[in-house]
């Protein structure tokens, strides 16, 4: 996510939001990097507001300080 320049909450989840609505145009489950300066509330936070808007059953992963999240829909 490099254009990620403030890591305040609200672009992060915008970044986040607007990447996973991006992506989820080419496949089903999603795989996004984010950088280890940004809270994992931000990233939490924007997966679940995603998640709250979708009505599709999908897989986010993230890759984030060195670890692989994952979150699903049901």
């Amino acid at each position: 996510m490099a254009d990620i320049k403030e890591f305040n909450r609200d672009y992060v989840h915008n970044a986040i939001f607007n990447r996973i609505k991006k992506a989820k145009k080419q496949a089903k489950n999603v795989i996004l990097e984010i950088p280890a300066m940004v809270d994992r509330r931000y990233i939490n936070s924007a997966i679940e507001s995603y998640f709250t808007t979708s009505s599709k059953d999908r897989e986010i992963w993230i890759i984030w300080k060195n670890k692989l999240l994952k979150y699903k829909k049901r």
